[in-house]
C-alpha cells in the first residue's frame, strides 16, 4: 500500500516458487508504470524514492537479475533518474548481487534450474548493468559526494567478483582503481561543500567508506582476512581530513577516532586488530580520540606476546611454479593462556564431536580463515589436521 493505494497482488513478490515468464514480466512492469503515473497524479509531494525501489524489486523473484530495459521503463534512462531513486536503486541491486543472486538455494527455489556457471555468469550481467547505469547516472565528475560513495561500493564489488572469476588482471585494476577514484572524489566534494554545511551535518562518512575498501569489503559485515590495500594508501584518508579548512579538520579527525572505537564490537573477530591498526594509522595513536582504540590494539599486542601462529613448508622451500607443497601450521601459547581459554583442542574437532552438544564449529571457521588468507595467490587443495584428542606438547617458553 503506497499513499493510501493498495498494490496489485500480482506486483508483490511470491515464494511459490513458480518461474516467472516474460510476458509476466512485462505485464508486470507496465502495471507498475501505470500505477505510479496514478500515484504521481494524486500526490501533492514526490513519492518516496525507497518505497518506488521496493514496489520494483518486489516485481521479481530473489533470483531474477534485473533487466537494464525493465529499469528505464520504471524510471527513465540513468542520465535523468531521479537522483534519489537512482542511489536507492543501486544499493538493492548490490545488496542482492552480493547475496540472493549469487546463492544456489533461493535459485532452486525459484525453479531457475541454472548450472553453478550459469548463476554466476548471470550475476556478472547483473555487474554489468549496474556499472553501466553507475556509469551514466553518476558520472566521474559528478559533485553530489553520497552518489559518488555508492558509485565506489558498486565497483569495488564487482571488482571483487570479477577477480575471484578470473577475469584480465587489466579489467579488475581498472574496476579498481575507478572504485578508488570514486571515494577519493567523494570526500573532494563533502570538502567543496562544507563551508555551506551547518557544523550538526558534518559526517566521516565518505572518510569511513574509503577507509572500508581500503581494508577489503565495501561493507563492514564483508570483513575477511584478506590483506588490507595499500594503494593509494591509508595516509590519503588522514590527509584529507587535515585538509579540511579551520576547526573542521580536528572535528573530523576526532570524530573519526570515535567511529574506530564504536564500531571496533561489530566488525568480524579475525580482522579486529588489523581494523583499529589501520584505523589509527589514519588519525595517529597520541590522538585524543583514539584512546579507545589504543586501548583495544594494545590488548591485541599483549596477546600476541602469549600466542603464535607458525608456518613451516613441509621439505624443501624452493617449490616452483604450479607445483604442489605441503605447510604445517601450529599454534604456541604460553600455559596461562591456554588454561585462561579452555585450550585450542576446539579448532581440531568438527561438528557433533563436542561432548557439548550443539557447539561453534571451530575448526569450519578455522578452515575458511585459512582459505580467505590463501586463496588470492595459492590454490589451496586440502587441509588435514590432527586427531581431536592429540595434547599440547611443552616447550621452554612462557
Amino acid at each position: 500500500r503506497a499513499y493510501g493505494m493498495p498494490i496489485p497482488p500480482q506486483l508483490v513478490r511470491g515464494g511459490s516458487g513458480i518461474p516467472l515468464t516474460r510476458l509476466r514480466q512485462n505485464r508486470n512492469i507496465e502495471e507498475l508504470k501505470g500505477l505510479l503515473a496514478e500515484l504521481r497524479d494524486i500526490s501533492p509531494e514526490p513519492l518516496d524514492p525507497a518505497l518506488i525501489v521496493e514496489a520494483f524489486m518486489a516485481l521479481h523473484s530473489g533470483a531474477e537479475v534485473y533487466r537494464l530495459e525493465d529499469i528505464m521503463a520504471i524510471f527513465g534512462p540513468p542520465e535523468e533518474m531521479v537522483r534519489d531513486e537512482l542511489i536507492n536503486l543501486l544499493g538493492g541491486m548490490r545488496g542482492r548481487l552480493a547475496e540472493e543472486w549469487r546463492d544456489p538455494a533461493s535459485q532452486r527455489q525459484a525453479s531457475t534450474n541454472r548450472t553453478e556457471k550459469e548463476i554466476k555468469d548471470e550475476v556478472s550481467r547483473g555487474y554489468r548493468t549496474a556499472l553501466e547505469i553507475a556509469r551514466r547516472g553518476i558520472p566521474d565528475d559528478d559533485p553530489d559526494w553520497r552518489a559518488l560513495i555508492a558509485r565506489g561500493q558498486l565497483f569495488h564489488d564487482a571488482s571483487l567478483y570479477e577477480f575471484e572469476r578470473e577475469i584480465k588482471l587489466s579489467e579488475y585494476v581498472d574496476l579498481r582503481d575507478q572504485a578508488f577514484a570514486s571515494f577519493r572524489r567523494s570526500t573532494e566534494c563533502y570538502a567543496a561543500g562544507l563551508a555551506d554545511m551547518p557544523t550538526r551535518q558534518w559526517t566521516t562518512e565518505p572518510y569511513q567508506a574509503w577507509f572500508f575498501v581500503m581494508l577489503g569489503a565495501s561493507d563492514l559485515a564483508q570483513l575477511t582476512s584478506n590483506p588490507a590495500r595499500t594503494d593509494p594508501g591509508l595516509k590519503a584518508i588522514g590527509d584529507a581530513m587535515r585538509g579540511l579548512p579551520g576547526e573542521a579538520a580536528e572535528a573530523h579527525l576526532t570524530m573519526f577516532g570515535e567511529m574506530l572505537g564504536a564500531v571496533f564490537p561489530r566488525v568480524p573477530p579475525n580482522v579486529r586488530q588489523r581494523f583499529l591498526h589501520s584505523g589509527l594509522k589514519i588519525i595517529g595513536e597520541d590522538h585524543p580520540s583514539a584512546a579507545a582504540a589504543t586501548r583495544s590494539l594494545d590488548y591485541y599486542r599483549e596477546l600476541l606476546d602469549e600466542i603464535q601462529l607458525r608456518v613451516a613448508v613441509d621439505g624443501p622451500t624452493e617449490v616452483g611454479h604450479g607445483r604442489s607443497f605441503g605447510v604445517f601450521i601450529s599454534l604456541e601459547a604460553t600455559r596461562q593462556l591456554m588454561r585462561e581459554s579452555g585450550g585450542f583442542g576446539k579448532y581440531l574437532r568438527g561438528p557433533g564431536q563436542s561432548r557439548a552438544g550443539n557447539t561453534p564449529d571451530h575448526r569450519g571457521d578455522f578452515r575458511g580463515n585459512i582459505q580467505t588468507a590463501l586463496e588470492e595467490t595459492f590454490e589451496v587443495v586440502s587441509l588435514t589436521f590432527h586427531d581431536a584428542s592429540v595434547k599440547p606438547i611443552p616447550l621452554p617458553r612462557e
